[in-house]
């Protein structure tokens, strides 16, 4: 356990087939070493060295699998902590095997893990398929998915990500809300265009507790400079005063606020 925390730690590439090996035997119950030292210790190497995982992805075992894609998805988050990524900050052999191989997986948690690593691609190709995995079967694929696609870069599928507003599972329609306000003004109408017209009760009483908990609701009624706007916050607030989400609404209206 020393040695793999410390290998870990100095996170030489050479030593990465190694950690990979063990892990594998200990995942196919040959070994008796921890897991998750052997994951932590694997997620420290630097994204430059994930084509060493290559085998691990496309192994028989779906458990090494999706241990070896979630490893990498740790590694692209670390990176993207501090930098924008691409799909040239990966080599062409692994964005092919994210992109034709584990999305199709025939395991839900490794087609979920891998919505996350083609996130950061960041290309039309890519987006095509955070919108395919969106409509999985398995609701946790949605979820990941949905996550995967927060930020500016994605308003292109915003309307995907809108339309998950409505799905059966909350913890899905609380990662689309989440990834639409991300995505800014253009998200933010999305959620409430659905708020405004959706005649789901469960998404609508999320989203309201959405648009309290995040602030949306403080900064829409802080902006009625305009017809329109004035229009939608009247529409916004009187859906919420029928679903008796009041609470953010009086609290508000009871602090300073302008007149109008």
């Amino acid at each position: 356990e020393v040695c793999i925390r410390n290998l870990g730690r100095l996170a030489e590439p050479a030593t990465l087939p190694v950690l990979m090996a063990e892990l594998i035997d200990v995942l196919e119950g040959r070994g008796r070493q921890s897991v998750r030292s052997l994951k932590t210790a694997l997620s420290n190497f630097p994204l430059d060295e994930i084509d060493a995982f290559r085998d691990a992805l496309q192994h028989s075992n779906r458990r090494v699998r999706f241990f070896a894609t979630d490893i990498i998805r740790q590694i692209a988050d670390r990176r993207s902590a501090g930098e924008v990524l691409s799909k040239n900050d990966f080599s062409p052999e692994m964005y092919r095997m994210f992109t034709e191989r584990l999305c199709e997986d025939d395991w839900g948690d490794v087609r979920a893990r891998s919505a996350l690593v083609i996130g950061h691609f960041r290309d039309t190709r890519s987006n095509a398929l955070l919108q395919k995995l969106m409509q999985d079967e398995a609701w946790f694929v949605r979820l990941h998915a949905c996550r995967a696609a927060a930020g500016k870069f994605f308003i292109a599928i915003a309307p995907a990500v809108a339309q998950r507003l409505a799905d059966p599972q909350w913890l899905v329609r609380e990662a689309a809300v989440r990834s639409l306000r991300e995505m800014g003004e253009y998200g933010v109408e999305q959620i409430y265009r659905v708020f405004m017209t959706s005649e789901d009760l469960f998404s609508a009483d999320q989203i309201s507790e959405e648009i309290q908990r995040s602030g949306m609701l403080a900064e829409l009624l802080a902006n009625v400079d305009t017809e329109e706007r004035r229009r939608q916050a009247m529409i916004v607030i009187r859906r919420m005063v029928g679903l008796n989400k009041i609470t953010m609404l009086l609290a508000f209206l009871m602090s300073p606020v302008q007149p109008d």
